[in-house]
């Protein structure tokens, strides 16, 4: 078993008589991307800044390498949701200040640079870069400090599919040569594509930790068929539900696992009926979140306890 990289112990943070953070643990292995995922004002961004030491726990602790941040802070690396800059600089010099004096001239600096397709920014000053380009910019500062540890808050906001695909590129070279990267976020589309494991974050605590592969087999596919011969799919599978009427009905038959979705569909070809289409579709990690009570009404289906 591999010995964690990061662990958070019994985290807690309170400000006035609220509690942002009430006892979160989790601990994450090196070489991997795990996102800390929960509704706006869970504690996410409180997380991030007690991690690196920008504000005091009430109780509790965030470990690098069983080591507290302030020990081995040249080998961490943060990106927060708004990426600074300095209009006044080029990108070149903000890339040199932002990561902490490394040369954005090496051949390893350069070739990173191509990756995140930033060269042409390197001259420009930075006062009329855009979102994008500046957090493309912040998330190459943090790279170019090797680090051991990267934390990163919304990485994705402000990018289009294009620049997204470059720096998650990027972040997955980084945790290929052993680096522990920590997301936060709510584009769960883009993230889930990243991220290795997840950490729920509900009332203060972790409601969920582990592989994203664990939580899906905690939310079974189902079977979904659109046929005009609805009433036919549900005598054979009474456990089916109606989910819409128009323009041809469509029926969802839940499964204990992929190999049970599988034989249904053999099942359900077998019968005969004129099929507009027939599919075994997975849990999204959205659909998990709302079953953990993430988005939407909240229930208790699906909520599991550390």
């Amino acid at each position: 078993m591999t010995n964690p990289s990061l662990v958070t112990e019994n985290l807690s943070k309170r400000f006035g008589k609220r509690w942002a953070l009430k006892g979160l643990s989790f601990a994450v292995d090196p070489g991997s991307v795990t996102l800390l995922a929960g509704r706006n004002g869970a504690g996410k961004t409180t997380w991030m800044r007690l991690a690196t030491g920008l504000a005091h726990p009430t109780s509790g602790a965030v470990r690098f390498g069983g080591r507290p941040a302030a020990l081995v802070r040249p080998r961490i690396a943060a990106v927060f949701d708004d990426a600074p800059v300095y209009p006044l600089l080029t990108g070149e010099e903000n890339l040199y200040l932002l990561s902490g004096g490394c040369s954005p001239r090496t051949p390893e600096a350069r070739a990173l640079l191509a990756g995140l397709e930033l060269e042409p920014l390197l001259p420009a000053r930075a006062g009329g870069f855009s979102l994008g380009q500046r957090k493309r910019l912040a998330v190459a500062a943090a790279l170019l400090r090797r680090p051991s540890w990267l934390l990163l808050d919304e990485p994705s906001v402000g990018l289009d599919s294009g620049a997204w695909g470059l720096v998650s590129r990027a972040l997955r070279r980084l945790a290929a040569a052993g680096a522990t990267i920590v997301v936060t976020g709510q584009d769960l589309k883009h993230l889930e594509e990243l991220a290795d494991g997840v950490v729920v974050i509900r009332d203060g605590a972790a409601t969920f930790a582990g592989s994203l592969e664990e939580l899906r087999q905690r939310h079974p596919p189902r079977v979904v068929v659109r046929t005009r011969e609805a009433d036919r799919v549900r005598t054979l599978f009474p456990q089916s539900k109606v989910v819409a009427t128009q323009p041809v009905p469509c029926v969802e038959i839940p499964c204990a696992s992929v190999d049970e979705g599988e034989a249904i569909l053999a099942q359900i070809r077998s019968l005969d009926v004129p099929l507009q289409s027939l599919e075994l579709r997975a849990v999204t990690l959205e659909e998990a979140f709302r079953r953990l009570g993430l988005y939407g009404d909240e229930t208790q289906e699906g909520v599991v306890a550390l």
